[in-house]
């Protein structure tokens, strides 16, 4: 199904992970627009200005910097690749959106040396998979003195003319996770850190798709959205609900 899509990029840069759980959010003034490859548009905020510094505007790694706008540039190189992510999900699951924030280490090069999905409210782990594949392709500007961290956080909304799913609160979730051993699961999947679900529940609470994400390898994110979605949901009635949760 083709579908007019919109990519929101909002600048969450800095060392390794941002400290907020991503939300929605509007572009800024100052930010670049273009075509995505699903046919749709997607808009660019303006970085925000960092600390002031010596050698200028930088976000600083742990053994270089790279400033915020060559990251924004980075990832923006790849936005038809991310789009197309969720266009081909989108017959299997209409209602398929939501917030994510990407995790790199970057090397001398300008090569992603490493890719995390740090966070996440996408609810589908074949998109999240394709998101990290789409990303680990992107070639930064050179880091300044070294290896370098950064993030970067990426929306996508709902097209108006799709209505959204059921929002449950994150209480739900919560209770979700009490009941089903959210921590014992975490153990057994060797997930150390907090990790991020989001589900999506269809009729009779059947799960109709399952998202993790965290400071975790991927392989360990598919063992958690496996075991969650093996889990009883509430029936959320004749539309689908979306919950998300952390644990």
């Amino acid at each position: 199904m083709k579908r007019l899509v919109c990519v929101v990029l909002w600048a969450a840069m800095g060392c390794g992970a941002s400290e907020t759980e991503p939300t929605a959010s509007a572009p800024t003034s100052g930010g670049g627009s273009g075509t995505s490859s699903a046919g749709g548009e997607w808009r660019a905020s303006a970085s925000p200005e960092p600390e002031a510094r010596d050698d200028g505007f930088a976000v600083e790694g742990l053994d270089g910097t790279i400033s915020p706008q060559a990251v924004e540039a980075g990832v923006s190189s790849v936005l038809p690749a991310i789009t197309d992510c969720f266009a081909a999900r989108y017959d299997a699951l209409e209602v398929l959106s939501g917030d994510f924030t990407l995790g790199f280490r970057i090397a001398r090069d300008g090569r992603v040396a490493s890719v995390k999905l740090l966070q996440s409210t996408v609810g589908d782990r074949e998109t999240e998979r394709c998101i990290v594949r789409a990303a680990r392709t992107i070639r930064f500007a050179k880091p300044t003195g070294g290896e370098a961290d950064a993030s970067q956080s990426l929306g996508l909304d709902l097209p108006d003319d799709v209505r959204p799913p059921v929002a449950w609160p994150r209480e739900r979730g919560a209770r979700l996770v009490s009941a089903n051993g959210g921590p014992s699961l975490k153990h057994r999947c060797g997930v150390e850190s907090e990790v991020f679900v989001t589900a999506y529940v269809g009729r009779g609470g059947r799960p109709l798709a399952v998202g993790a994400a965290g400071d975790a390898e991927g392989t360990a994110l598919d063992c958690v959205a496996k075991a969650v979605s093996a889990w009883k949901f509430p029936d959320p009635g004749s539309y689908p609900a979306k919950v998300s949760f952390s644990f």
